[in-house]
């Protein structure tokens, strides 16, 4: 084993020792200006100095420990014994109160939390909801002697359907008759002055909604029906009851034939209501 020596500038020497061995070796020296660093030299070794990889086994620490499970350095685990995991606190944040927002997916909300008022679109309602109802009433008589059908005095009302599709309920109650066994009486139902739910045409026979002969002179007959009519509009629509005779004589309305101011006779009243029913 050979031996170069070196001496050093301030009378030391270095040596450098040759291994035992009778094979040859070779000591490459970069071509580049640096400092040679040895195994007891403290100083920092660069990403330069270093030529591919260090094997974990080189290192003095070659993993970490993660609870109770070791994990080398450059790998992953997918489960890690030993870990307790602390609930952590949280806080609720202040969003204070939004001006508008839309909810989805909604099943209940607590009256308590409901404040203010706020109109719900008609158009977002079910099927068969009520969207509006509009009524008149009558509390007075009324008699006509005409043949042909005119209008009740007070018994017509308006309505404006929200939707061409919706469908309008008409409710009349009302009770009338004829002069005693002279004639018969007849009421219709109007929608913008054209009739509507009237019975089939039939020879000579008068067309009507509902129909009173007066066999007694205190009698009043009930006219009281309900229809759902299909407008198809959402243009103003009125509808209209009509009464008439079918032969000379008198029709009355809210009173009897007689009507002579006896305990006998009664005064009823009429009313026509309008539901718009959503569709």
């Amino acid at each position: 084993m050979g031996n170069l020596v070196f001496q050093a500038t301030l009378g030391g020497q270095v040596n450098l020792v040759g291994p035992n061995t009778g094979s040859t070796f070779n000591l490459n020296v970069p071509a580049v200006a640096g400092t040679l660093i040895t195994s007891g030299d403290s100083a920092t070794v660069t990403n330069t100095m270093l030529a591919g990889s260090i094997a974990n086994a080189k290192l003095l620490n070659s993993s970490v420990t993660v609870g109770s499970t070791a994990i080398a350095l450059g790998a992953s685990a997918t489960t890690v014994a030993g870990l307790t995991l602390t609930s952590p606190t949280l806080t609720t944040p202040a969003l204070g109160t939004p001006a508008s927002g839309v909810m989805t997916n909604v099943t209940s909300l607590p009256a308590a939390q409901i404040t203010g008022s706020q109109a719900i679109p008609k158009s977002t309602l079910p099927t068969g909801s009520v969207l509006q109802v509009v009524s008149a009433s009558k509390t007075d008589t009324f008699s006509t002697s005409s043949t042909s059908y005119v209008d009740i005095t007070g018994l017509s009302v308006s309505i404006t359907p929200s939707s061409s599709s919706s469908k309008i309920l008409i409710m009349f109650s009302g009770q009338f008759t004829s002069a005693t066994a002279v004639n018969s009486a007849g009421i219709q139902l109007t929608r913008t002055a054209s009739a509507i739910f009237i019975g089939d045409a039939s020879s000579s026979e008068v067309r009507a909604t509902a129909m009173a002969y007066g066999n007694n002179a205190d009698s009043q007959y009930s006219g009281s029906f309900s229809f759902l009519d299909s407008p198809a509009t959402t243009s103003s629509t009125t509808y209209a009851i009509q009464l008439r005779c079918n032969t000379a004589g008198t029709a009355y309305l809210n009173r009897s034939s007689n009507s002579n101011g006896t305990a006998t006779d009664f005064r009823t009243s009429s009313s026509i209501t309008l539901m718009e029913i959503a569709a």
